[in-house]
């Protein structure tokens, strides 16, 4: 089958969901490992889990156009909060977890964001370190518990209690493919922070053509090894959902091998640096 189709049903990037959710819906989209074992996220559980994110960013105030930072590691959580986020016309930004306290303050204060999702208490510690000169600052939430933040399980129980499929339906419908989805930092460690602005319709775009050529078409795995902070790599992210491969986030290169033994990936996505280290 080619996937390269002019009247492609997504448009938006949150428009993968319904996507895989008819085309797939499988027990596996995303596993990470909890205590050295594997825990797996299924699609049902992935839809359920990024609206009940919509559900509590809006009833936290977020809405179209506002910017939603996370600093995290590659994790099931971190889809949830970017199609959360994207489908009430919110801005993602995704940050890397090593950058320095000066590059971090200049990218917060740039984009301002009332709500920064961090992975761990350490990040959440940092983040409130910096509190004072974040004045817009709202909420700092937290996918491991840490004092110094809401907890994201409590952010999904909010979403719960706040569902109204109306609202986010109303919300979704209002995202066009020309407003702005991302803002991707660059990387380089000797070079001033900048962000470029992705649309909807880049993202879009990006995966569609990549996926136009089939050669993950039909394998049934990957070991994502990437930071999902990296334009590549969320491209990649999107394109392995678009083929329902399962995806299982490495924590750390020296755990690769383990990780290639146990999941047995027939695809794995690197650029040459990392290959170097795998090495």
């Amino acid at each position: 089958m080619n996937h390269k189709n002019p009247t492609s049903p997504i448009s938006r990037v949150f428009d993968l969901l319904p996507y895989i959710r008819e085309k797939y819906n499988r027990e596996i989209v995303f596993a990470s490992r909890h205590n050295g074992r594997w825990k797996s996220v299924s699609t049902t559980e992935y839809i359920e889990s990024s609206n009940q994110v919509s559900f509590a960013l809006i009833k936290l105030g977020i809405g179209k156009g506002d910017t939603v930072v996370t600093i995290t590691n590659n994790r099931p959580e971190f889809n949830f909060t970017d199609m959360g986020a994207l489908q009430i016309g919110a801005v993602l930004v995704p940050l890397y977890t090593g950058l320095s306290d000066v590059k971090l303050l200049g990218i917060l204060t740039e984009t301002e964001s009332r709500v920064i999702v961090v992975s761990t208490k350490q990040l959440a510690a940092k983040i409130q370190s910096l509190r004072d000169r974040l004045p817009f600052l709202e909420q700092i939430i937290s996918f491991e518990p840490a004092h110094e933040a809401t907890f994201f399980s409590d952010l999904l129980k909010l979403g719960g209690e706040n569902a109204d499929y109306r609202l986010l339906q109303s919300a979704s419908d209002a995202v066009l493919p020309s407003d702005a989805a991302s803002v991707i930092y660059i990387s380089g460690a000797t070079t001033p922070v900048k962000g470029v602005v992705l649309t909807h319709q880049s993202h879009v775009s990006n995966m569609l053509q990549y996926v136009s050529n089939p050669h993950m078409e039909g394998m049934t795995a990957c070991v994502s090894v990437l930071p999902l902070a990296h334009s590549y790599e969320r491209t990649i992210n999107y394109c392995q959902q678009y083929f329902g491969l399962s995806i299982y986030y490495n924590e750390k290169i020296p755990g690769l091998f383990n990780d290639l033994q146990e999941v047995k990936p027939e695809i794995l996505v690197m650029v040459p640096m990392l290959l170097e280290k795998v090495f």
